[in-house]
């Protein structure tokens, strides 16, 4: 990549698109992120084409935040966009829109400009399905006249067509659509068809998961009991398996059933998923560490170290974690020795008695990471220019250095402190 490219990606990063510019600003902006759709890493173009699509509905809303200010026309606007999006595949394109949150007038744009442009860029049907879905270009409220789009739907040969209209039907409960089948009867013959073909309960609880509808604890247990495959590629979609790590991972007896199942990977991400100590889940993480799977014991090895202050003998066997005592604390270095053997990716300081105070806190993390070697806070991204605090935890962000205390923030007193990119001391 050029010098010029670089400096391009930063000019975009540094536009903070939700606070208000002048239209010179964002045409430069959207100047700039065609300039780097050109740049053929994948993960750089779903960067670009994310911050595209918040660009997109920033501009359009500032009309909201400021009087006087007229976002560019949508034909200036999304024309050159999609033009430029399109001629970079379907994969850019399910990047670019399955995240969208345009306006009735740009959706409508879109439908038309994709209408007059399908052969020029030879969509297949599938992608057209996906832009219908994804812009909600059916009557999604009302399912009796949504039912003859989406339900063939849920048996596409595409998997991504499957998932984005089992997410339209879940966004319809979510929404209040009118005509809808009682949700219990949704979840049964969604079980039954994940069951027999994976991929659309996922989906499917995007939109109710977070709306905090139902409890779909045992619904997702049987699912991975009785499934007949593996979840497919459904690119930006989650799957059951991401929906059992959030929901499960406070749940010890759901996890040994994970485990039990032989789902192992998916019990690995929810025993791995809470930053405090549950009961019952340290026995499971011991027996986690003893996996086959690199990956699996390297990360329940970390996480025994970090949550519990306990080393496993295969963690010292292995290299993930080496300990260093001190008179006041004990330091646990988390390595990954397969990809950075000479580097900890962390530290994690714990009290040899506890509470550890503040003093003893910082006199070890500028040890890790010393003062002199971490880049100024107001250089950060915007969201981490200033400490954060919560309820139990204390967050620093210096450049590439995480260092995250936890415990009592008002009274300064840490159960444990997690410092990422440290040295050696």
């Amino acid at each position: 990549m050029s010098d010029d490219f670089d400096v391009i990606r930063n000019r975009i990063d540094k536009c903070e698109l939700l606070e208000l510019h002048d239209s010179d600003t964002w045409n430069s902006f959207f100047e700039d992120c065609l300039a780097l759709l050109s740049d053929l890493a994948p993960n750089t173009r779903r960067h670009v084409l994310g911050r595209l699509m918040t660009g997109v509905w920033a501009e359009y809303q500032q009309k909201y935040r400021q009087a006087g200010f007229l976002p560019a026309p949508t034909s200036e606007r999304l024309g050159p966009i999609l033009i430029a999006v399109a001629q970079l595949g379907e994969t850019a394109w399910i990047d670019f829109l399955r995240y969208n949150s345009f306006s009735d007038e740009q959706k409508n744009f879109v439908r038309d400009w994709l209408a007059a442009n399908r052969d020029v860029f030879r969509f297949s049907v599938g992608i057209l399905d996906f832009t219908k879905l994804s812009l909600k270009l059916f009557p999604a409220d009302d399912w009796d006249n949504a039912r003859s789009f989406l339900q063939p739907l849920f048996d596409d040969d595409n998997a991504l067509v499957r998932a984005a209209a089992a997410a339209a039907w879940g966004e319809m409960y979510a929404d209040d659509a009118v005509n809808l089948p009682p949700l219990s009867s949704t979840l049964i013959d969604l079980k039954n068809r994940e069951i027999e073909r994976p991929g659309i309960a996922g989906p499917f609880l995007v939109a109710i998961y977070f709306e905090n509808l139902i409890d779909v604890r045992d619904w997702i247990l049987e699912i991975i009991a009785k499934r007949k495959g593996d979840e497919p590629d459904m690119r930006t979609y989650n799957g059951i398996d991401f929906y059992a790590h959030e929901i499960l991972s406070a749940d010890p007896n759901a996890i040994r059933q994970l485990i039990a199942y032989g789902a192992e990977d998916v019990a690995v991400m929810a025993a791995t998923e809470e930053e405090h100590p549950i009961e019952g889940m340290k026995s499971i993480l011991e027996d986690l560490v003893d996996s086959n799977d690199y990956l699996n014991s390297r990360i329940c090895s970390w996480q025994l170290a970090n949550i519990y202050g306990e080393v496993h003998p295969k963690a010292t066997t292995e290299g993930f974690v080496q300990i260093k005592e001190e008179v006041d604390v004990r330091i646990l270095y988390l390595f990954d020795p397969k990809e950075r053997p000479e580097r900890p990716y962390a530290a994690v300081i714990h009290p040899q008695k506890s509470p550890m105070t503040d003093e003893v806190a910082w006199s070890w993390i500028d040890k890790l990471v010393p003062v002199e070697s971490r880049p100024p806070m107001e250089d950060n991204d915007w969201m981490h220019r200033e400490p954060r605090f919560t309820e139990k935890e204390a967050s620093f962000v210096y450049g590439p250095y995480f260092i995250n205390l936890y415990g009592d923030p008002n009274r300064k007193f840490w159960d444990r402190v997690w410092v990422k990119w440290p040295r050696l001391v």
